[in-house]
């Protein structure tokens, strides 16, 4: 069975909707809905980066759509677990996320 990723015409009206839409899609539902951003993290996966493509490990933080925002990339596999769990927490807990 493969997954098939929904796509939405329109921005989530509510922090519950987006909360939703997210963990339909893959993504880990937030603990706090009605506070939180409909933010979510991709997993740790291997990851090639800078001038030659040096393979590392990295994750993504996504918008309420799934699309990447940005992807950070470690040496290890370990650090990069270690910092999916900090920063996934932060985002969890976080009252607000904006977009400058």
């Amino acid at each position: 069975m493969t997954f098939q990723r929904q796509v939405y015409s329109e921005p989530a009206r509510t922090a519950e909707e987006a909360n939703r839409r997210n963990a339909d899609n893959g993504g880990t539902r937030m603990q706090n809905p009605q506070n939180a951003s409909p933010w979510k993290l991709g997993n740790t996966q291997p990851t090639n980066f800078g001038v030659g493509g040096r393979l590392g490990f990295g994750f993504s933080v996504q918008d309420q759509w799934g699309a990447p925002l940005l992807t950070i990339s470690y040496a290890t596999e370990e650090e990069a677990k270690e910092a999916e769990i900090i920063i996934r927490k932060a985002i969890e807990k976080a009252v607000d996320i904006t977009k400058p």
